[in-house]
């Protein structure tokens, strides 16, 4: 039985199969991690009632509520008019 185990070649050992993550992957995902955190934190602070007034209706809607779907419009204008700016570039 040793004499098996000394005819098979040696383990040698395994490469890792994911590459490492540079400086600046890691560096973004500690950004988006503390970003995310605080997001959360800013999330469970404003979570009181306010008035909207939205386009078809009146209602009491959480402030976090408010905030993220007034976010969410912003970013999709920039979107627009960046796009559009890039049109009329080319």
């Amino acid at each position: 039985m040793l004499t098996a185990m000394a005819d098979q070649p040696e383990a040698q050992p395994v490469a890792d199969a994911k590459p490492k993550r540079s400086q600046r992957d890691q560096n973004r995902l500690i950004g988006a991690a503390v970003a995310a955190a605080l997001l959360i934190a800013f999330a469970l602070v404003n979570t009181e009632k306010v008035k909207v007034d939205w386009i078809v209706t009146s209602k009491h809607s959480p402030l976090i509520v408010v905030i993220v779907v007034s976010a969410a419009i912003g970013a999709l204008g920039d979107r627009f008019m960046v796009i559009r700016a890039r049109r009329k570039k080319s």
